[in-house]
């Protein structure tokens, strides 16, 4: 059986032979029109030719000639996809998950052949993934990683798309009554009063972030990354434009770090503080931790105790401590998003609640936060003219 001829864009071997002024390589390519064409260069040395040679086609390759690398792996396509996302595409901690189920879970499967892949095998590597989240990541990872080489000519096909999606599983929206809320204001005055005579407030930072969350249907993270700046008292407003989140710097060690833009591009937004949200923030500048830094423009609303960036993760081993026996138990800050939406959406409408959330479109804000309450309203006036007669 022949030798399979170049595709468009691929170059062959290099050959080299011997001339009166050196050594000269030499290389066939078929370009984009199908047309088999020679390349070459003369040099004194063999080293120097092959140089020279291959530098002519990285020149071909940035001027709009794909070249087609023979046995590229999988590992290779997906190295080059996560080095392009971190530059081009992600923010820091998207590149950091997609990093580490690339680590953890695709590099067995990394020296296999890219054009060997098919849609059967590449489902069998999913299956294996016991974690349907860590599925479901590896999986855009190597579609991604495909559908790049694939446009740049590196890969013939994509077989990924045919594979099985992993369907996120989503909890029903829940909304707290107003009793309920009232119960985890309750569960953190007993936590905080308790065995502490004489002393300082222990988290007292929790019910202005409580009475914040609740008023205006922020995240918490990006709570945490409000600054006075964002806080204008006159107004009653404050304005949503950074987020906590956590990465690793380039020694690999994670931290918190002041995501200078929200979770999404919509996310930036001003909101309006009922009075007695505002009220309730207020008292936070009166906190020794808050007093210590400073009010501010660029001083945190909520410091930590070392008057850094607080971790949500520790707000929220607090939050479990003060309400663990009491009516609250099982409480989470995440509650008080989808209650503060549904608040919204029943008075004002769906798209306001979108707005507040800062969603760019209503079908998340409705299916994720929104708590259907089972029954559909009165529409005997729609009807009316239906009537017998």
């Amino acid at each position: 059986m022949g030798r399979p001829g170049l595709q468009p864009g691929e170059f062959g071997r290099m050959f080299f032979d011997q001339v009166s002024t050196g050594v000269r390589a030499r290389v066939r390519y078929r370009d984009l029109s199908g047309s088999i064409k020679v390349v070459e260069r003369t040099r004194k040395s063999k080293a120097a030719a092959g140089r020279a040679l291959g530098e002519v086609i990285e020149q071909m390759q940035r001027e709009g000639l794909p070249v087609t690398p023979r046995r590229e792996s999988v590992g290779e396509l997906v190295a080059a996809y996560l080095a392009w996302g971190r530059v081009h595409k992600w923010r820091p901690q998207t590149s950091d998950l997609y990093e580490h189920v690339a680590a953890k879970h695709l590099e067995a499967v990394g020296a296999v052949r890219a054009d060997q892949v098919t849609t059967a095998l590449a489902e069998q590597w999913l299956a294996a993934i016991e974690a349907a989240s860590a599925r479901r990541c590896a999986r855009v990872i190597l579609q991604g990683a495909f559908a790049k080489a694939l446009r740049e000519g590196r890969v013939s096909r994509n077989p990924i798309p045919a594979t099985s999606t992993v369907v996120k599983p989503r909890r029903e929206p829940r909304a707290l009554t107003p009793g309920e809320v009232e119960a985890v204001r309750a569960a953190i005055k007993a936590y905080q009063d308790n065995e502490r005579p004489g002393k300082a407030v222990r988290a007292a930072f929790l019910l202005p972030l409580i009475d914040l969350l609740v008023a205006t249907g922020m995240r918490p993270n990006e709570a945490l990354a409000l600054t006075w700046g964002n806080v204008d008292t006159k107004a009653g407003t404050v304005e949503v434009c950074a987020t906590v989140t956590r990465h690793k710097d380039d020694s690999g060690r994670s931290h918190l770090v002041r995501q200078p833009a929200p979770k999404t591009a919509k996310g930036r937004r001003v909101l309006l503080v009922p009075d007695w949200a505002m009220a309730s923030l207020a008292t936070q500048a009166l906190d020794p931790i808050t007093r210590a830094v400073g009010c501010m423009p660029d001083q945190l609303v909520f410091p930590s105790s070392s008057g850094g960036l607080m971790d949500l993760s520790n707000v929220r081993r607090t939050l479990r401590a003060a309400c663990k026996g009491t009516p609250a138990e099982g409480f989470h800050p995440y509650l008080l998003r989808s209650t503060a939406l549904t608040a919204v959406a029943d008075v004002y409408g769906i798209m306001a609640a979108r707005d507040v959330a800062g969603h760019a479109s209503t079908a998340i804000t409705e299916l994720a936060y929104i708590e259907r309450t089972g029954h559909a309203p009165g529409i005997e006036a729609a009807v009316a003219d239906y009537r017998p007669r």
